[in-house]
């Protein structure tokens, strides 16, 4: 099932849509498995972290800044496919944000064969 699209350059306007028109149509945190695209990683902390403010400490010196940390519900991994002169060499499976992610559920493979028929398809 596609849950959405976005058709143009792979960016980081790009990753914020997807991640964004996704969240919009799901009532809970799924699973995200991508590529090693960087941009996603950023693009699912703004959507699903939350803000987390520092007490200040009564030292002196500036105060420690606020950060944006994952929901304990988001669960992000990557497959990271390296390549030597168009060849496989390697898979990593990568766990980004989460715990307990099954070495047997990080697959981009579902992904990859919709492309290429989307790809084939369009002349």
């Amino acid at each position: 099932m596609v849950l959405s699209h976005v058709v143009g350059e792979r960016n980081q306007v790009m990753a914020r849509e997807i991640v964004a028109k996704t969240a919009k149509r799901l009532a809970s945190i799924p699973l995200f498995v991508t590529d090693g695209f960087r941009f996603y990683a950023g693009a699912l902390l703004e959507q699903y972290g939350q803000w987390i403010e520092y007490p200040p400490t009564g030292k002196r010196g500036r105060p420690r800044k606020g950060r944006l940390v994952p929901n304990e519900e988001l669960k992000y991994a990557q497959v990271i496919k390296n390549r030597h002169e168009g060849r496989l060499e390697e898979v990593i499976k990568k766990t980004v944000f989460g715990k307990d992610i099954e070495t047997e559920l990080i697959s981009t493979s579902l992904i990859e064969r919709l492309n290429l028929m989307h790809s084939r398809q369009i002349p």
